[in-house]
């Protein structure tokens, strides 16, 4: 933090989307029903990858948009996946040259969706062929900002919790975040994902604790949607956090101006190293 402070590094959000470059365009729907953010970091196998995308390929609820935004893709993976959307045109390709957080890259592909629902999948979990269309209509049925089912685990090592009631977020994140669908005026609402590097390990969590204490309503669909995959996801319960970052968390007195400077109309400005947003917290 004290690097920071004397290089005076204030990178802000707009630079990654400046620095997005289109892989691939194939989308022709126009009226999507739901818009499916696939974020793809730098150590993802490609056999995860392509396994995941096949799966969004399977959906019975086929009037999606897929957006795929990755970072530092090796060449095998990018050869295979061009190989399998060429001929889908639900699927848009955007490419980063440089190393984001995963907040960062899902706030980008929320900016770009246009469907009125938004499916998240940033671990890569194989969704079952009916996942989509099980959230989808739940989400309608129950007027819900935000709808949220099941994974199952490859991991022995992994929790095999199911998500609890939805009070728990308020001391710890139940919500596994592959499997979960908003309206998109949710973060028209609420704000979307906190990207400050300060937030890395709890970037989740703190959106659906601020939402929540901002008057959000959760509907946990306690159904198994898909399959984890124990080498790019956690469990559902967020890492252990230091002072510093619970701290910064449990902050509620700051949750509406977070929300105020996190909302997409005004997000390109945000700071995503400012060390003086977080000095108090590190005191």
């Amino acid at each position: 933090i004290m690097i920071i402070k004397h290089l005076k590094i204030f990178v802000k959000f707009h630079q990654i989307v400046d620095c997005q470059k289109i892989i691939r365009n194939n989308l022709q729907l126009d009226t999507p029903r739901v818009s499916i953010v696939l974020p793809f970091l730098s150590h993802f196998s490609t056999e995860i990858v392509i396994n995941c995308i096949q799966s969004m390929q399977k959906q019975s609820l086929t009037e999606y948009e897929c957006i795929i935004l990755d970072v530092n893709m090796h060449q095998d993976c990018t050869r295979e996946i061009t190989e399998l959307i060429k001929t889908d045109s639900r699927f848009l390709w955007l490419s980063h040259n440089t190393e984001l957080s995963m907040a960062c890259l899902l706030n980008a592909g929320i900016l770009l969706a246009r469907a009125p629902y938004i499916a998240l999948n940033p671990h890569c979990a194989i969704w079952h062929s009916d996942a989509l269309e099980h959230l989808w209509a739940t989400a309608n049925s129950k007027s819900a900002e935000m709808v949220y089912g099941n994974l199952e685990t490859t991991n022995s090592n992994q929790s095999k919790d199911r998500p609890g009631p939805i009070s728990r977020v308020a001391i710890n994140n139940m919500i596994p975040i592959s499997a979960v669908l908003c309206q998109m005026d949710f973060f028209r609402k609420y704000g979307l994902f906190d990207p400050h590097i300060f937030a890395r390990n709890f970037y989740d969590w703190e959106l659906w604790r601020r939402s929540l204490r901002l008057g959000g309503t959760f509907f946990h669909l306690n159904r198994v949607i898909g399959v984890s995959n124990d080498d790019t996801s956690t469990s559902a319960k967020t890492k252990s956090l230091d002072i510093f970052e619970t701290a910064y968390l449990f902050d509620d007195e700051q949750l509406p101006a977070r929300r105020e400077a996190l909302l997409p109309g005004v997000i390109a400005s945000y700071d995503l190293v400012r060390f003086e947003k977080v000095l108090k917290y590190v005191r």
